[in-house]
Parts: structure tokens; sequence; C-alpha cells
């Protein structure tokens, strides 16, 4: 018998590789509890399916190469812990920065509440500072 926390891995590693790296929205979507919890979203997005829709839109609209080449999945219970580095170049508008045309790779670390094959809270650690370094939008620390 596979434990939850196998399967939490296997379906953190299915969604990661076959739905986000693919920027399949429609089955993006299909992972989120409609009441999804996203604890780090930016201020003016809602939170429920709303606000995943309104992120990931804004994601691969902005980044559309965007991709997660992942270190670590780690998982106790219903709860999934990934950690990697996401790649990107800035192309398309995201959400208020017009297109910079940098690449960007940025450390991430994310903890997930999985129930039933879904996704019903998240907290994303994306090193959203450092992205903006590399997009020229925030000057480099130290001069």
């Amino acid at each position: 018998m596979v434990s939850i926390e196998q399967q939490n891995k296997e379906f953190a590693r299915w969604y990661i590789d076959e739905v986000f790296n693919k920027h399949d929205l429609s089955k993006l979507l299909t992972c989120f509890a409609e009441d999804v919890y996203g604890h780090s979203l930016p201020p003016e997005v809602p939170n429920g399916i709303q606000g995943v829709t309104i992120w990931f839109t804004a994601l691969f609209t902005g980044l559309p190469d965007i991709h997660a080449n992942v270190y670590d999945i780690i998982a106790e219970g219903d709860t999934v812990l990934s950690r990697g580095l996401l790649t990107a170049t800035h192309t398309g508008q995201f959400l208020v920065l017009p297109p910079t045309y940098k690449k960007v790779a940025v450390p991430v670390i994310e903890v997930w509440r999985v129930k039933d094959r879904k996704l019903v809270d998240y907290w994303g650690g994306i090193d959203s500072f450092g992205m903006m370094q590399q997009m020229g939008v925030v000057p480099p620390m130290g001069g």
C-alpha cells in the first residue's frame, strides 16, 4: 500500500512537470480546491480559484517560458514542500511590469497542503526581490 506521503509526492511531481511546466492553465485549475488559500499571493490578488487564475495567467503571460527545476520534494501527512529553481524570460506584461526581455533564475520553496489530490493551502517562496533585480526594475544592492 502506498503511503499518503508518497501519493502527495507523486501528485506534486506530476503537478510541477506535467501541469506547471507545460503551462496548461485548464489542467492547473483542476489541481486547486475551489476555496484554495494562497498565503503569499500579491495583495491585489484574491484567494480562491479566481486568484489562482489571475496569478498563473500573469505568470504564463509575462514569463511565457517559465520552467521549474525541482531539486527536492518532501512530504509529511498532508503537507508537501518543494525546493527548486525557476527560470524564465520576461517577454510579456507581468502584472504591472512591461517586458524587460531579461532572463531570470530564482530559487523557490513552496509548501502546500494537499487533500484528495488538490492544493487547499499554499505558501510560495519565490525570491521576488532577486527576480526584480534580474529584470532590472530594482537596482542591485551595493552600487
